[in-house]
């Protein structure tokens, strides 16, 4: 079969010498090699049948079904923020390895004198900054620390209990954690009783040297 090239018309190709079938036929490497030089016109075109393509890093793909626009990472698919909001799930920024990651949660406060939030802290990473916002009014403790174990007040000291009180918690050196670590709120004096409280992780993590492709 010969090797296609690319015209303006992608049928005239596609309908003498290229089909689904005759792209299956092809050795593994000639086949990835034909099927990235066709044009999305080209493409459509074998719209009967569906192409499946080994997907490279740095690829990017929309996802209908939450609305969320994904990127090919060493770790695997990670949701993409163009906006700079996390999308409640894991958001990466960045390429070559550094990746600057974004995690927003909710949290609604529970009574004690502190709370471990689902906010978690991946191992292996350096946090930049963890940001939060009072999003209804805390019962009990008129004030509150944000940090981790071992070091509550890492991010923030005697920080508002009222509606919309902020805090903005940077790492005053680098700070790296080995291990997952889950975001601890800590009352100043007292008990927490209710409330609910926005926060903002943005950290560093770093990926591992690609594999030579096949």
């Amino acid at each position: 079969m010969p090797t296609p090239h690319l015209t303006k018309n992608p049928r005239k190709i596609l309908s003498k010498n290229l089909n689904v079938h005759s792209i299956a036929s092809l050795p593994k490497k000639k086949r990835r090699e034909v099927l990235e030089t066709l044009t999305l016109d080209q493409l459509n075109f074998l719209k009967k049948h569906w192409v499946f393509l080994t997907p490279k890093i740095g690829w990017r793909v929309w996802n209908d079904s939450d609305a969320t626009l994904y990127v090919l990472q060493s770790e695997g698919w990670q949701s993409v923020s163009s906006l700079g909001k996390a999308t409640g799930q894991h958001d990466f920024y960045g390429s070559k390895g550094l990746d600057f990651y974004v995690e927003e949660i909710d949290h609604i406060v529970i009574a004690g004198a502190h709370n471990d939030t689902a906010l978690i802290i991946p191992g292996k990473s350096t946090v930049l900054a963890i940001t939060g916002r009072v999003l209804t009014t805390l019962g009990g403790s008129h004030s509150w620390k944000l940090g981790v174990a071992g070091g509550d007040d890492r991010y923030g000291n005697k920080i508002g209990y009222q509606e919309d009180s902020t805090v903005i918690g940077v790492s005053s050196s680098p700070v790296t954690y080995y291990a997952d670590t889950p975001v601890k709120l800590t009352a100043v004096s007292g008990q927490f009783s209710s409330g609910k409280i926005r926060l903002k992780l943005y950290a560093m993590k770093f990926a591992l040297p690609e594999v030579d492709p096949d």
